[in-house]
């Protein structure tokens, strides 16, 4: 482990985070005229030189480090950057809020970074404007990653980059046309910072002040779904607000490497993403059967506001977002678990939703056709493709390893959650299980989307806040920090 380069680069990454830190205290500034303010730009500021303080001590102790970032290195990296960035995220929280535990601040930063969308707080319409930027910021900056923030914005990583952008985006450094992946990651966070901004001007455009237009925005496009409001986009009884944040949620739980080559006109190569198609299909499939659903409960009097709802809430729930426009909590078991379902899916490989990703899912459903074929034809060999190529041996090893550690952590968690807290109901323990480590964020029954988190004890807020990390970096990166022989001075 080279211990000087992994100081460096995290040095600069927590740097990153201390500049998001003293821009949200900025906030504060223009909406000084309440007292409230003063004391969270206090918070912040101090922070952020907290933060910033411990970036310059990291990156001084590894000042002219030299070495290639191995795959060790940046796994570590990784895994070691979202702990440390949802440490200091914490604080503003736990300085500003009054009597704030730390484990709420720390269950909030987390639930932020990881763009989950989980929250354990009420009544935000209370808080500092500027404490509340900081929530949707965070978000935004959860949606690619810091890791992959960095790739773009230091180059000399080398082929190291290649390491962080895979593990971190969730997808293949590959698949990036660019001989650099530095080039390539900075490609994709230009066309996220370009549809963020499209996003806010039309929010603004249909009716959201300018303050809740840029959170909005933020926690739109980074699929992370933190509202300035208490009861989230309902609060604002806005249709065409909805349908807005409606595309835009679909476009961020869109693979960005199939939106660039949108762009690009690169339309010989929109082929290649078959798992776009699949996850457009499941919207569609989603939305109609939660508007039939919704029909058959509740009658279909008001077929135009229950079709929004239902694919608001198909949207929401698939990309991980997390955003409602109705309390879904109240609809009946059908929808809700076509809603744990889309849960578990998730969106598109390198985007910022969470999930499985639909690749794996479509692929793990070519190989168990396929196994259970062979159950009774033991001579047969297929090729099994995707996108048009083969699937090879080890690729198909990784993901069904993946899906079946999925599936334990899970089990895993349910059943300490349910150790934990006891007096809960089942569907309320397994959605917040599957909410947090599925980057989701509201549940149903006693987690629905009118209600908080804020009733669990501390261990278990812990253990989801870890179930939030987990998801959100795809197991490996915190799973390797738990291997002893990570840390031992070889390559």
């Amino acid at each position: 482990m080279n211990y000087s380069l992994l100081s460096k680069l995290l040095g600069a990454i927590l740097g990153f985070t201390a500049i998001a830190l003293f821009l949200s205290s900025g906030v504060g500034f223009v909406y000084q005229d309440h007292w409230r303010e003063w004391h969270a730009i206090e918070g912040l500021v101090i922070s952020g030189l907290a933060c910033g303080g411990t970036a310059i001590i990291l990156f001084w102790q590894g000042w002219g480090s030299k070495g290639t970032l191995y795959r060790k290195e940046g796994l570590a990296l990784i895994g070691i950057s979202w702990l440390a960035s949802s440490f200091f995220g914490a604080l503003p929280y736990y300085l500003i809020l009054p009597k704030c535990p730390f484990i709420d601040a720390w269950f909030e930063a987390v639930s932020g970074i990881t763009t989950t969308g989980a929250s354990v707080f009420t009544n935000f319409e209370e808080f500092p404007r500027s404490l509340l930027f900081w929530r949707s910021l965070s978000q935004w900056i959860g949606g690619l990653g810091v890791a992959v923030l960095f790739v773009a914005l230091l180059g000399s990583l080398g082929a190291g980059a290649k390491i962080l952008f895979s593990n971190e985006s969730s997808g293949t450094a590959g698949e990036i046309a660019e001989t650099r992946v530095q080039k390539g990651a900075f490609r994709i966070i230009q066309l996220y910072v370009g549809l963020t901004v499209c996003c806010g001007l039309a929010l603004y455009f249909f009716g959201l002040e300018p303050y809740d237009a840029i959170c909005h925005a933020f926690t739109t496009l980074s699929t992370g779904g933190f509202s300035t409001q208490s009861n989230s986009i309902e609060g604002f009884q806005n249709g065409s607000v909805e349908w807005v944040i409606i595309l835009f949620m679909v476009l961020g739980g869109t693979s960005f490497l199939f939106l660039l080559r949108i762009f690009n006109q690169e339309w010989t190569q929109l082929k290649k993403h078959s798992e776009v198609m699949g996850f457009y299909l499941i919207l569609i499939g989603a939305s109609v059967f939660l508007f039939l659903s919704i029909g058959f409960q509740s009658g279909f009097g008001e077929s135009t506001d229950h079709f929004r709802q239902a694919v608001f809430q198909a949207v929401s729930i698939l990309s991980g977002t997390g955003f409602s426009c109705t309390d879904f909590a109240q609809w009946d078991m059908r929808s809700g678990a076509c809603l744990l379902l889309l849960m578990a899916v998730g969106g598109c490989t390198a985007s910022t939703a969470g999930g499985l990703k639909v690749l794996r899912v479509m692929i793990s459903f070519k190989l168990m056709i396929h196994y259970v074929e062979r159950a009774f034809r033991l001579q047969v060999v297929r090729n099994i493709q995707f996108n048009g190529k083969g699937i090879q041996s080890e690729n198909r090893e990784s993901i069904m390893t993946y899906l079946g550690l999925c599936c334990f952590l899970v089990t895993c968690g349910f059943f300490l959650l349910a150790t934990l807290e006891p007096d809960q109901s089942f569907g309320t323990l397994w959605s917040a299980t599957f909410a947090s480590f599925f980057n989701v964020g509201p549940g149903l029954e006693a987690v629905g989307p009118t209600q908080t988190y804020g009733f669990l004890s501390t261990p278990s807020k812990f253990l989801l806040s870890f179930l939030m990390i987990l998801g959100r970096l795809e197991l490996l990166a915190i799973l390797v920090l738990f291997v002893p022989s990570l840390w031992k001075q070889f390559k």
